[in-house]
């Protein structure tokens, strides 16, 4: 698939935190999307990682934005050669001239009542790390914070910006899959969420019927394409011995999925 595709399906992937003030005091959203989904000549990139990835598409929009004006993007605070953290990004708004710090988020979220029992609580990673409550502790903890530490000055002022003068901002998006053919509890404070698509373990998987149905077994960037973009599909049995080469690595495996009338879906298999 074409990078211009996951730029695409980036921008298009919906916000988790729309309220971020719920979890984080005093932290607005932004809930951004580029003025045209185009990519200048000069773009390229070689990161492989889909988080790391979604950065350089944020830089990317806001380079291009006529309202946003990207000062700094992974801007390291150092200090006795021990790095503290980074800012995503350092924005200036054209309009009404406000500077914020921007932390960009880009998950892939399985929901697992076990996890908690606040269901806001029970997103995890498909492979059983990085939950979705740790993330908010990161934030809340480090990445926010980094702004008003006494090392983060220095650079700040040589960037021209007065630290308290700064505001905060967070886009944090996700990708949802909700257990196999069951219903999601109701959020406390999540808002309309919304689902990418199912997961389910592998010995359940095996024990359903997919004659009618077709697969494909993307690359990890491009997880969060649209199914509908696939040109080629294959039979389980074309595709199961690709499946079970990834189960056995230990890592859950993505599907897209597409039954005979056309209906795409996304499945995850996890070795839970």
């Amino acid at each position: 698939m074409k990078i211009i595709d996951q730029y695409k399906a980036f921008f298009k992937t919906p916000l988790l935190v729309k309220n971020p003030d719920d979890f984080i005091k005093n932290i607005r959203v932004f809930d951004f999307k580029p003025d045209n989904y185009s990519l200048s000549p000069q773009f390229e990139t070689n990161q492989k990682f889909i988080g790391k990835r979604a950065e350089l598409f944020m830089l990317e929009a806001l380079q291009q934005s006529e309202q946003y004006e990207a000062i700094a993007h992974s801007l390291q605070i150092i200090t006795q050669k021990q790095t503290l953290g980074e800012f995503d990004f350092l924005v200036r708004d054209l309009v009404s001239a406000e500077v914020f710090q921007l932390e960009l988020v880009y998950k892939v979220y399985l929901f697992d009542a076990s996890l908690s029992t606040t269901a806001d609580f029970c997103w995890i990673g498909p492979n059983r790390r990085d939950r979705f409550e740790d993330k908010l502790h990161k934030l809340k903890t480090k990445q926010f914070p980094l702004l008003y530490q006494k090392n983060a000055t220095s650079e700040l002022e040589g960037l021209g910006l007065k630290q308290n003068s700064i505001q905060q901002r967070l886009c944090f998006k996700a990708m949802l899959f909700k257990p196999f053919q069951e219903k999601l509890p109701v959020f406390k404070t999540l808002t309309d969420v919304q689902i990418e698509g199912e997961w389910l373990t592998k010995q359940l998987f095996y024990k359903q019927d997919w004659s009618r149905y077709h697969f494909t077994m993307p690359q990890k960037l491009n997880w969060f394409n649209a199914v509908n973009r696939v040109e080629q599909w294959f039979t389980l049995e074309q595709i199961c011995p690709d499946i079970d080469n990834y189960l056995a690595s230990g890592r859950s495996v993505l599907l897209f999925v597409s039954d005979h009338n056309k209906r795409f879906f996304k499945l995850f298999l996890t070795n839970w």
